[in-house]
């Protein structure tokens, strides 16, 4: 299914919850659970309190689907309620960077990580994610693994398109260059 028409389910689900149909509110939370958990393991890297942070997020997403006027970008609301939501947990816990040290003068483009993905490849894979710094491992997994565009992203990022962009290049340099290192890289295995 294409992501327009996802959109529309996702918006059409919006209107039947709002119109009293509690089921329309299960098939959001099937839709879009999975991914949503896949996100914030990614962002805290701890099973447990994904699973908290996602129903804290769940229970902020009911609580607001009948006052927010627009119902499209459904994603983006989500997301940016759930990475609020991490990021409370991670300045309460103090492991929340303070600063953005990814962000260089250098122009963002595409910087390919090629790679054969066979299981030992998708654990160093996985492992150099984790290392990123958080805003490049947030925006890379929301980009490439939750198919948000760029726009949407900077929406949950709280920044500015050319941010999200830069963030992006600079996330899949790091990861070539860390995956090369691994034995990982051009040299297709």
């Amino acid at each position: 299914m294409g992501k327009n028409a996802d959109r529309l389910l996702d918006e059409i689900s919006i209107l039947e919850y709002r119109s009293g149909d509690l089921d329309a509110l299960g098939r959001l939370l099937s839709r879009w659970q999975v991914k949503l958990h896949a996100y914030l393991v990614t962002m805290l890297r701890n099973e447990h309190d994904a699973w908290d942070v996602s129903q804290e997020t769940w229970l902020a997403v009911i609580a607001g689907l009948n006052r927010r006027r627009e119902v499209r970008r459904f994603a983006g609301w989500l997301y940016a309620i759930a990475r609020n939501k991490c990021f409370a947990l991670l300045r309460k816990r103090r492991e929340l960077p303070t600063d953005d040290t990814e962000l260089e003068n250098e122009p963002a483009g595409e910087a390919a990580v090629d790679i054969v993905i066979t299981s030992e490849g998708a654990r160093a894979l996985a492992e150099c994610i984790d290392e990123l710094p958080l805003p490049q491992r947030e925006a890379l997994v929301l980009y490439h693994v939750e198919g948000l565009a760029v726009s949407e992203i900077a929406q949950v990022q709280e920044a500015p398109v050319g941010t999200v962009q830069t963030r992006l290049f600079h996330a899949r340099r790091k990861l070539r260059e860390m995956l090369t290192r691994k034995g990982y890289g051009n040299d297709k295995r």
